[in-house]
């Protein structure tokens, strides 16, 4: 009886532990991570200068140029797409320390993709970006 009532305590005990949450990625977000790979020509804005731009993401891998040096600079690096609205960037390039950082694409930004347009926005830049 009492080896009963053991395995029963035992049995309730680890039924009753908490098991931790391990957070994983959603379904809806791994697809819109795909739905987004691709090439991009584009542009991007601050304030009143505008430059064209192509982008390319692969898996969670993007890369890109500007026909203007270094506005916006665009290295390569991962990107992770945080919800369904917010992506972040993750550059891995070094940089001289001879322009404006903020200009680099790094950190997260507020995204929308509807009919092959990419839009990627922050508090003070904008890129506009068609999928090829």
């Amino acid at each position: 009886m009492k080896k009963l009532f053991l395995i029963l305590s035992l049995f309730l005990f680890f039924l009753s532990c908490k098991k931790d949450n391990v957070s994983t990625p959603q379904k809806e977000t791994i697809q819109s991570q795909y739905i987004l790979d691709g090439d991009y020509i584009g542009t991007f804005k601050r304030d009143t200068t505008v430059t064209n731009i192509t982008l390319q993401l692969d898996s969670n891998k993007f890369s890109g140029t500007s026909n203007v040096y270094q506005f916006p600079a665009i290295g390569e690096g991962t990107f992770t797409i945080i919800d369904n609205d917010s992506i972040e960037f993750n550059d891995e390039n070094y940089w001289t320390a001879d322009f404006d950082w903020t200009l680099i694409l790094k950190n997260k930004w507020h995204y929308n993709f509807s009919n092959d347009t990419l839009h990627l926005v922050n508090q003070i830049d904008k890129y506009t970006l068609v999928k090829q």
